[in-house]
């Protein structure tokens, strides 16, 4: 199923179409689309452009308005469960002088961040989380906080903050090195595939898995399922200065997960869907579009399926 992004998605931002995006696709759409920071990179970088002045006045990456036509929801939505594919476990941060309080069965506040970046000179946020991986370096955000999608421009300037609190970053801030996002997003706007891996730098000599820890992840997963999605809420009646976590039952619908919530809006685009098995965090969806940006009753995630399988195992080692 294909959705095209609505106007609302691109708050205030004029596509630059790729030569490449008038072509006929070719690839399937769960494809990586990659863009890597030496192609770009200024002579300032990410962490020293993100001043605390900048980081305030940057507008949310807001949640796509989707409305899912009744010709394309189930007829009758199965609540029986399928085993995921568990493509990584949860990681403790290692000793270093910023390790967060974390263990390895926690879900924990400082492995989500707000992530900022440009498009075409504005700046924008979005939110972010931290998995497990071998690189140690691996972030899952919304394929539309790294790439406007429908054959327009890549983020630039992406920079992740893990544990953001009141415009203040007490783990450091990490630039990214790749951004990888899918075909159908990148050329299509297609929902479906809204999803990104972003791979970061070092702080201080460290990679982010070792600061912060990795949540696990899932994917390959049917039927019911019950997540915490998280967000740094920016639009509406949220500021963005304080992680927002919303607790419900997701039901599939098409190639997407959609749950009731209403505090997820724009700005917590990208933050991660974790499904708890136990005390231990996996994250298995990403914020993604909603049928409000501003005062959101439903939210939505791509299905992570053999695709987010594929592009995990790609980019894992860093």
């Amino acid at each position: 199923m294909q959705r095209s992004s609505a106007a609302a998605f691109l708050v205030a931002l004029v596509a630059l179409f790729l030569p490449e995006a008038a072509t006929a696709r070719t690839q399937e759409p769960g494809t990586a689309v990659v863009h890597h920071a030496a192609e770009a990179r200024s002579a300032q970088s990410g962490t020293e452009y993100w001043t605390p002045e900048r980081r305030a006045a940057a507008v949310p990456r807001a949640l796509g308005e989707v409305e899912v036509p009744d010709s394309v929801r189930p007829q009758a939505a199965s609540d029986a469960r399928t085993a995921p594919t568990v493509l990584a476990e949860p990681t403790s941060p290692t000793a270093s002088p910023l390790a967060a309080p974390l263990g390895a069965a926690a879900v924990s506040h400082a492995t989500v961040g707000k992530v900022f970046f440009t498009v075409d000179g504005a700046g924008y946020v979005c939110s972010a989380s931290v998995v497990s991986s071998a690189g140690k370096n691996m972030v899952f955000t919304a394929g539309h906080c790294l790439h406007d999608g429908n054959g327009g421009s890549w983020a630039e300037k992406f920079t992740f903050y893990p544990g953001f609190e009141n415009n203040t970053a007490p783990y450091g801030g990490y630039e990214f090195e790749t951004l990888v996002t899918t075909v159908g997003w990148a050329e299509d706007g297609d929902f479906d595939y809204d999803f990104g891996i972003a791979l970061m730098g070092q702080f201080q000599g460290y990679e982010v898995v070792e600061v912060v820890g990795g949540n696990g992840v899932w994917a390959g997963y049917s039927g019911t399922q019950n997540f915490l999605a998280m967000g740094y809420s920016a639009a509406g009646a949220y500021d963005g200065m304080t992680l927002q976590v919303c607790d419900a039952q997701a039901e599939p619908e098409g190639g997407q997960y959609e749950m009731d919530c209403t505090n997820q809006t724009g700005g917590a685009s990208g933050g991660p869907w974790v499904e708890k098995t136990g005390s231990v965090p996996y994250v298995s969806g990403v914020n993604s579009n909603a049928d409000d940006r501003d005062n959101p009753t439903v939210i939505r995630s791509p299905h992570f399926g053999s695709w987010v399988i594929d592009l995990y195992n790609e980019y894992a080692q860093g």
